[in-house]
């Protein structure tokens, strides 16, 4: 059996296939294959595939547009900054969201009456009003998941606290 470093190519535990990342993200036009577009699962082909994939030229375009993006995001040094920045800003937006809906869920309710006092909230619930956003993490089924995360959590504790415990 073949072991090969490949960082461009990653797995989809929940698909069961392998996705090339820098082709999916960076791909101009059509896919050019699964491993671009719906993933690639042919496990007894997967060696012949993987290598016609690295010496493919779009591949190897993609790859070092990959790397160089990379070398510039460590140093901060991108072409789009203003983007970049507003990328990373709506990033915190949606952490400090979610980690208000978290505490909500806590205490199930409060969205409507914390968006009075507090910013973030008002500016979320604003953007669902006017619906500039379709994902808000305010419906059952995220606040289900969101319980049943702390839910785990909170037993994981519990149960590493007892087994601490001397008697």
């Amino acid at each position: 059996m073949e072991n090969c470093d490949r960082e461009w190519l990653v797995y989809s535990k929940d698909l069961d296939k392998v996705f090339c990342f820098c082709c999916k993200l960076l791909r101009k036009g059509l896919p050019k294959g699964r491993l671009d577009s719906k993933g690639y699962r042919d496990w007894q082909h997967a060696t012949t595939s993987l290598k016609e994939r690295e010496v493919s030229l779009e591949h190897l375009k993609n790859m070092a547009s990959w790397f160089e993006m990379h070398q510039r995001l460590k140093v901060n040094e991108t072409i789009d900054k203003v983007a970049y920045e507003h990328f990373k800003k709506e990033c915190d937006y949606w952490k400090q969201v979610l980690l208000r809906i978290i505490a909500f869920v806590k205490f199930l309710g409060l969205v409507e009456i914390v968006e009075e006092f507090d910013l973030v909230m008002k500016e979320h619930v604003c953007r669902i009003t006017i619906d500039e956003i379709h994902v808000h993490y305010l419906g059952h089924s995220i606040q289900n998941e969101l319980i049943l995360l702390l839910a785990q959590q909170l037993k994981s504790e519990i149960m590493k606290k007892i087994k601490q415990a001397k008697y």
